[in-house]
């Protein structure tokens, strides 16, 4: 039995409407792109913010937009009875601790922000997709995956701290991704070979990685790892995971930021550098193979790389590994689309680890035996 259920279709209520009616002190805990981007949001609603505080500890005479950055104590003496909003994302247990240590001391908020895209997850929002949710909510194979789903809905439309806390669910992923079969897998976003130093550790039969980067420095740092890897075929693209093959603008950071969509550049508190990239198809670089595995994480660019990948989900049926949580659209349309696409051919499993805000969103597609 599922006990969390879907927010109601009718729901009028959102974090948005909340702070766009409130008299209170507005008050940011964070600094950097986060703030930027919630500091424009909030502005475009006729909101603006009372002060900016971070953590005593990252104190040190810094301004932000012109505000002499305070800390958590000297914030609360300034202010009674304020509203906090959360403005950074992080998975640390210690600065996840610092935050929840707040929220029971203040009226806190971590508004869900897209990574990619425009679209806010607003109430009208939630009513203009609703039968799309619910379509995607009823395709989840198990409970856990429906009350994570139903968790993080909650989570968007309110921002409470508390819905984020209930949506985790770990530490049977290996399992459903069948690692001990794996021969062949394909790892979109390879960042610097974290996630293809997992596989090598835990999938034991693995004999061919083929590993696609499109951020310069990282894929120099992926590179470095790889040419330490013996006894196994590693195949390295420089290059962007898309639903055809051409050259498109690129936002390099040098870190898990760097994307496709060229309105980010400049927008961060680390400098971007837009350049173009390669993109190319899955299909065409797996031509031939029989994949095991593949996983998603294309900051934004993931219903493209899936798209490109369409003839090879139907001749090998990998087991994939999605992150669905760039776009406020991601939690369904992804889903969606692999039903779509694959027919009948795969079950469907919701994962999170505990981070601020709803990131760490992973869908996984299981082919059925």
């Amino acid at each position: 039995m599922v006990k969390a259920s879907l927010p109601p279709q009718d729901i009028h209520t959102d974090l948005w409407k909340m702070l766009s009616s409130t008299d209170r002190p507005i008050l940011l805990y964070g600094m950097g792109n986060g703030a930027d981007k919630l500091i424009a949001r909030l502005e475009g609603m006729g909101k603006s913010v009372s002060d900016v505080f971070a953590s005593d500890g990252f104190v040190r005479g810094q301004h932000f937009h012109g505000k002499r950055v305070l800390t958590y104590s000297e914030a609360i003496e300034k202010y009674k009875n304020p509203i906090i909003l959360v403005c950074f994302g992080t998975a640390l247990p210690d600065v996840l601790g610092a935050v929840f240590q707040i929220e029971e001391q203040q009226e806190l908020y971590i508004p869900d922000m897209p990574i990619a895209g425009d679209a806010y997850f607003t109430a009208e929002f939630y009513q203009e997709h609703y039968e799309e949710i619910k379509r995607a909510c009823d395709l989840l194979e198990d409970d856990g995956s429906k009350e994570l789903y139903a968790s993080l809905l909650w989570y968007k439309l309110t921002g409470e701290a508390c819905f984020l806390r209930d949506a985790v669910l770990t530490g049977d992923e290996r399992e459903l991704l069948r690692y001990g079969s794996m021969t062949c897998a394909v790892d979109i976003g390879a960042y610097r070979g974290d996630t293809l130093g997992e596989m090598l550790a835990h999938a034991l039969q693995l004999k061919t990685v083929l590993a696609i980067e499109p951020d310069v420095k990282n894929f120099k740092k992926l590179s470095a790892y790889a040419s330490t890897v013996v006894g196994k075929e590693i195949l390295l693209f420089h290059a962007a995971a898309w639903h055809e093959h051409q050259h498109l603008a690129f936002a390099a950071s040098g870190n898990r930021n760097a994307t496709l969509d060229e309105k980010k550049a400049g927008t961060a508190s680390f400098e971007h550098n837009t350049d173009t990239v390669e993109c190319v198809k899955i299909d065409d670089i797996t031509r031939g193979r029989n994949v095991n595995y593949i996983k998603y994480d294309t900051e934004g660019a993931e219903m493209a790389a899936l798209e490109g990948s369409k003839e090879m989900i139907f001749q090998s049926s990998p087991s994939m590994r999605i992150s669905a949580y760039h776009r406020s659209e991601d939690l369904f349309s992804l889903l969606l689309w692999l039903d779509a696409t694959a027919g009948n051919r795969y079950t469907y499993h919701l994962r999170r680890r505990l981070s601020i805000p709803a990131w760490d969103i992973e869908l996984i597609a299981v082919p059925k035996k």
